[in-house]
């Protein structure tokens, strides 16, 4: 169970939920495999669960949650500073995310990589977070990853939320390291 955030839980009792914003059943790109797995129901035997071969190895549901907080921003605006569907930097768009999934996170990319649990690159998981050192030295980028090599993150001023590829070698070059939520 997801801990309480009285600020979620007011919100959405105050106004109706965003429009979803959905990539064509026909993309190329269709993450949809990512986002809908579920937990296995509880029965008279034995409590819900997410356990057994169908779910071996796969994401916490609030990383999935986010990421799918995440996917339903795709085309909106980059804003810098942004935090909400008005307009989102790059760790505005991760705050919202896993916001929406009850975790409250920094609105720093260096501070997001502090806090996760670093996990190597071939063990990534769909929510995790990817970090990039764009500028220099320090973490200034993040985005979460979906599948294979793909993440969605809010790029720069002029573009918007998108789907970005590790196979990039631009993507490659400034790859920092990865991590996942507690």
């Amino acid at each position: 169970m997801l801990p309480a955030n009285p600020a979620l839980a007011a919100r959405a009792s105050a106004a109706p939920p965003p429009e979803r914003k959905v990539l064509p059943a026909d993309s190329p790109r269709d993450y949809s495999h990512a986002i809908l797995r579920k937990p296995i129901p509880a029965t008279d035997s034995a409590p819900a669960s997410r356990s057994g071969p169908d779910f071996a190895d796969e994401p916490e549901l609030p990383a999935l949650a986010a990421l799918e907080a995440a996917i339903e921003q795709i085309g909106t605006p980059y804003r810098r500073g942004g935090t909400s569907p008005a307009g989102f930097d790059c760790s505005g768009l991760i705050r919202f995310a896993f916001g929406q999934a009850g975790f409250a996170l920094p609105h720093s990319a260096a501070a997001q990589y502090r806090l996760v649990q670093k996990v190597e690159r071939a063990a990534l998981e769909p929510g995790d977070l990817l970090f990039f050192r764009v500028r220099g030295r320090h973490i200034d980028h993040v985005g979460i990853f979906l599948d294979g090599s793909d993440f969605v993150h809010a790029p720069s001023p002029g573009k918007k939320v998108s789907i970005a590829s590790m196979k990039e070698p631009y993507w490659q070059r400034h790859f920092a390291g990865a991590g996942r939520v507690p």
